[in-house]
């Protein structure tokens, strides 16, 4: 069985102090990938297709490629002590009363692509115009739109110019199968309220407020497709390893920082073992081109303020080095709340009739053994509602019609709720 190669701090760097002794060579790399989350195996995917350039990928976690953790709905189990979900507690959020809120990430190559809902959404294109709008150069839509094209495969949408259909099995739709049979009921109510159905939600021309089928992330066999296996898949990895190194359950403590003033850059990477009976020994690595930060919304500004860059105030408190005082790092992170409304239904309408019915649930498995179908095939939503809260009335229905208003290239209009 080929198995992605997994690497030790060891293996990919040098024990600091370093020994003069040692060759640069055997612990520079091209490009340093910190974090082999949903960005970050992309990134070393795309960037080891030069056969000329190295790559080095730092993962927290393991690859942890589990029979369960391929199945959609079992993967999907955010509760799995097994998994590589890791949560704790916020804060006190003073705009929510103080309440506390639950974290949830993943620590395994792929990240939270391992363990979220397998809905591959773009966004509208409102949303990356706002971008551009703000003052950034190529972050349009239609500046994306080929992007999103070459990183997919659908098999449940007509050929189109905003559609990928010849890579990599990356993202691929199920054909709708009502196993939740109050989402046919809830459509109908959203039709009512004049928030239409459309064909595919994540096309540029859909409506700002609009409800349809969602697609589904998996492969042709209907496993899960996380980033890591559609894009550092064992294969892949094999025949690269010679230019592509995944050291996995490895923290990064800091970047190396050179340069005066504002003309400093990141040139190397700080990291340990993630098992604290093994992080005594400390190692680096350097990049010769680039250090390419993806650790997600949370520990990317952690790396960031253990580098000394970040909140000055903060920093000096914690007893880090001050290299640059940037307020922003480390603030301001907007996160999509859920709210869970709870509704009694049949049993028989429900996915908990798999843990309740025995029988039942011993065909499931089978269907999904043999032929890769039933309700194990399927992420826990199949349908999702995006509407401007903006343009609702009393009722909750659509209050205009308007094709201007509805336009979701226009950042305005952007959807601000989801049902799901």
């Amino acid at each position: 069985m080929t198995v992605v190669p997994e690497l030790k701090p060891q293996d990919v760097g040098v024990a600091v102090p370093i020994a003069p002794q040692i060759s640069l060579d055997t612990y520079a790399y091209d490009y340093i990938i910190i974090g082999g989350g949903t960005s970050g195996s992309v990134l070393a995917s795309r960037l080891s297709e030069d056969p000329s350039v190295s790559v080095l990928v730092i993962e927290r976690g393991p690859v942890a490629e589990t029979w369960t953790s391929r199945v959609p709905l079992l993967s999907s189990n955010i509760f799995d002590k097994d998994g590589p979900i890791r949560t704790w507690w916020s804060l006190p959020m003073r705009n929510a009363n103080n309440r506390f809120a639950q974290i949830m990430s993943s620590e395994a190559l792929g990240g939270v692509s391992r363990i979220n809902g397998l809905l591959y959404t773009r966004g509208t294109p409102g949303d990356y115009n706002q971008w551009k709008a703000l003052g950034n150069p190529g972050w349009g839509y239609e500046d994306l739109e080929p992007y999103f094209v070459k990183s997919e495969k659908t098999s449940s949408h007509p050929a189109s110019k905003f559609r990928g259909h010849d890579e990599p099995d990356l993202q691929r739709s199920l054909p709708y199968e009502s196993i939740v049979k109050i989402a046919d009921s809830i459509v109908r109510a959203l039709q009512k309220a004049g928030i239409e159905q459309v064909p595919d939600l994540n096309a540029p021309d859909a409506p700002a407020a609009c409800v349809g089928r969602t697609d589904h992330i998996v492969d042709n066999d209907h496993d899960r497709s996380s980033t890591n296996r559609a894009f550092l898949s064992p294969q892949l990895t094999q025949e690269r390893k010679s230019r592509l190194k995944i050291c996995t359950s490895t923290l990064v403590t800091r970047l190396e920082l050179a340069g005066l003033g504002d003309e400093f850059r990141a040139v190397g990477v700080h990291f340990e073992a993630n098992d604290p009976r093994l992080a005594r020994q400390q190692y680096f690595a350097k990049a010769r081109r680039e250090v390419v930060l993806c650790a997600g919304a949370l520990a990317s500004p952690q790396i960031l303020m253990l580098s000394g860059l970040g909140p000055e105030e903060h920093l000096r408190q914690k007893g880090i080095s001050v290299v640059r005082d940037l307020p922003a790092v480390g603030n301001h992170l907007q996160d999509h709340v859920g709210l869970p409304i709870m509704f009694e239904v049949p049993m028989r309408d429900s996915v908990h009739q798999l843990q309740t019915n025995p029988l039942m649930a011993a065909v499931e498995f089978g269907k999904y053994l043999v032929a890769g179908r039933g309700i194990l095939s399927h992420p826990l939503e199949l349908m999702s509602t995006f509407v401007p809260t903006r343009l609702l009335d009393e009722d909750l229905s659509l209050s205009t019609h308007d094709a201007r208003e509805l336009d979701a290239s226009i950042p305005k209009n952007r959807p601000d709720i989801e049902f799901m």
